[in-house]
């Protein structure tokens, strides 16, 4: 899994993309490598960019929540977007969007 900080020109917008498989061997790590990309100043606006990400396992989305229940997030909008339609499904019924905003596909 490659996880890419997009640099907006925008200081209060901040784009995440994951490219590859989201799944239980990826999600270990993954909210403390997404961590470790963010700036010391975390901006308003995270941005999860899911179009590259071909798989999004169970222990992929808990990786997910436990990314935004980081501290370093509070006060922040955290947003997924270009999830698939079977993703957000999996998403809604594990109510998510209580968490998160998104667009849908």
């Amino acid at each position: 899994m490659n996880i890419n900080v997009v640099d907006q020109a925008h200081a209060e917008r901040l784009v995440l993309e994951l490219e590859g498989d989201l799944d239980e061997t990826e999600a270990l790590a993954l909210a403390d490598r997404i961590l470790n990309l963010l700036p010391a100043r975390v901006p308003g606006n995270v941005v999860i960019d899911l179009r590259r990400c071909t798989l999004l396992s169970t222990q992929g989305i808990a990786a997910l929540v436990s990314f935004r229940l980081a501290p370093e997030l509070e006060g922040c909008s955290v947003t997924i977007e270009g999830q698939t339609n079977d993703m957000e499904r999996r998403m809604l019924s594990l109510k998510m969007n209580r968490l998160f905003q998104w667009t849908s596909p």
